[in-house]
């Protein structure tokens, strides 16, 4: 069997697992190198995926064409009722809500850019290898990319009305992995769907991103899987894990 380290040396750094880790090693312990499956309340998270997808699907659909306002809300719309599960109802609204922000949003920036879509990046996995020195594998999925405005957009299917450390971690990793494709530096923006803001990723250096990476992956190597309390705490499936942990009951 591989040790923790030869296996750390293949091991793929996503944006989502290095904040957790972030937040909390233990949760990070839990999932990636235990691998236990618990059973989460994932309804806020699927509706994000259907906004997600109905996104990805309605802009594959535009690139050769030019939408009116109605058009636009009326596809998106068509296509959400084509994914949408009924079990999720209850948030419905939100799901439109999101959906109104991006159509106007959309139709805005295609008004000032007819070409928006001419080479668009849409819904993209994209790896690289970063830091040859001592070289971090890096992944992540691209929402949106325009080529012709030097453009990265991340839809944001939550509440947030700043950026927060997470968010911007994400947007310098998916940064490094457009410019991995020879596209010059990008303007990188989240466009907060529920609160119709969009928030600008100020500028921030690779050497930040890949020390960041680098204190994950060595605290891993040292077995070292810090309890962080915290808001999450309140969601986290493996709260009595968490407490119990350590615990001999026979020394009770």
């Amino acid at each position: 069997m591989e040790s923790v380290t030869e296996q750390m040396k293949e091991y793929v750094w996503s944006a989502s697992k290095k904040n957790r880790y972030t937040q909390c090693g233990f949760h990070w312990k839990m999932i990636f190198e235990d691998q236990i499956t618990s059973k989460t309340d994932r309804r806020y998270a699927d509706v994000g995926t259907i906004v997600h997808e109905t996104i990805k699907t309605f802009l594959r659909m535009q690139e050769a064409k030019t939408a009116s306002h109605p058009e636009t809300k009326d596809l998106l719309e068509s296509i959400m009722k084509d994914l949408w599960d009924n079990s999720l109802n209850t948030l419905k609204p939100r799901a439109n809500k999101c959906l109104d922000n991006f159509s106007n949003f959309f139709i805005d920036l295609r008004n000032k850019c007819p070409d928006l879509l001419r080479g668009a990046i849409i819904e993209k996995k994209i790896s690289t290898t970063i830091n040859p020195i001592d070289p971090i594998k890096i992944r992540g999925i691209i929402d949106f990319y325009s080529p012709v405005l030097g453009l990265l957009i991340d839809w944001k299917t939550g509440a947030a009305i700043t950026l927060y450390p997470p968010m911007a971690f994400q947007g310098k990793m998916y940064e490094i992995l457009i410019r991995s494709l020879n596209y010059e530096m990008p303007k990188t923006m989240f466009l907060m769907l529920q609160n119709n803001l969009q928030i600008d990723l100020p500028a921030m250096t690779d050497s930040w991103l890949i020390q960041e990476l680098i204190s994950c992956r060595d605290g891993v190597l040292a077995g070292q899987f810090p309890k962080r309390r915290g808001a999450l705490c309140a969601w986290c499936p493996f709260q009595i894990r968490c407490v119990t942990d350590g615990i001999c009951l026979w020394n009770l």
